[in-house]
């Protein structure tokens, strides 16, 4: 109130604090974001502190795997080899009053992709089963991709392929869980399909009027290493690349080669 020369009067004033001024507020709560929480083992997690705290608070993280942090910092990652359930426990203060907020996620241990083969070297046309024989995680395995680098695909958990052409051969192969947690396998140049070989010959003659008849056979198979397996037609037998026979009785006579490589194939 204040005196006027018709005595006090009530007259309203606004009142502007400085700095000087003591505001009592509520203690401020933390607050943060998980990014990604349902991942697996190994993971890298993202935290993000969407907290609004005045001057003279500072953080302190507790990561639920014995792992405790001052950290200031908006964007906080913390990484996790252990599957299971982790609490993370994010604290505010000032050294005197302290305020905490609490969230939860879960990280599941994933498969490990694995494969064999029923062969792995051989000649075209080469048959090869596939067969999956991952270990599962924490979940049931619900996908399966093959890439056996023939252009072609597969999903099916085992499954036959037969190579017409000669190469070497890589498999990628991934495994996919119920919790989307993924591993796979690559084993480079894992098929070796090796080139048949192709038998051929010529003979110097093919006829004649009267027996006897002297036959010189010439080889032409193509590959290496070969062996060889002649049939003449007459009883006789070889393993000679350059066979000569003789015909004493007239007639026709069928004659064959069968030719092995050095790998095998024929």
């Amino acid at each position: 109130m204040l005196l006027s020369s018709s005595g006090w009067k009530k007259i309203p004033v606004l009142i502007i604090c400085s700095v000087t001024c003591l505001i009592t507020r509520g203690q401020p709560e933390p607050a943060f974001n998980i990014e990604n929480p349902d991942r697996c083992v190994p993971s890298v997690v993202d935290f993000i502190n969407t907290t609004v705290a005045p001057p003279g608070y500072y953080f302190l993280w507790d990561f639920g795997n014995s792992q405790l942090v001052y950290n200031q910092e908006e964007h906080v990652t913390e990484t996790y080899t252990s599957a299971g359930h982790h609490d993370v426990v994010l604290y505010l203060t000032n050294g005197i009053d302290t305020t905490r907020t609490k969230k939860s996620f879960v990280l599941y241990t994933p498969p490990v992709a694995n494969f064999q083969v029923s062969d792995n070297i051989g000649c075209v046309p080469l048959d090869v089963a596939f067969s999956d024989i991952s270990t599962t995680g924490d979940g049931k395995i619900e996908s399966r991709s093959w890439d056996i680098r023939t252009g072609q695909l597969f999903s099916d958990s085992a499954f036959s392929y037969t190579y017409h052409t000669p190469g070497n051969y890589g498999v990628l192969f991934r495994v996919t869980d119920e919790h989307g947690c993924s591993d796979y396998i690559e084993k480079v140049d894992n098929i070796q399909v090796n080139p048949s070989p192709v038998p051929d010959f010529t003979s110097n003659v093919t006829f004649a009027c009267t027996p006897p008849l002297q036959v010189n056979f010439v080889d032409k198979s193509s590959g290496t290493g070969l062996t060889y397996s002649w049939d003449l037609g007459n009883s006789d037998t070889t393993g000679e690349q350059f066979p000569t026979t003789i015909y004493s009785t007239p007639g026709i006579y069928d004659v064959s080669l069968e030719i092995t490589d050095a790998g095998g194939c024929a």
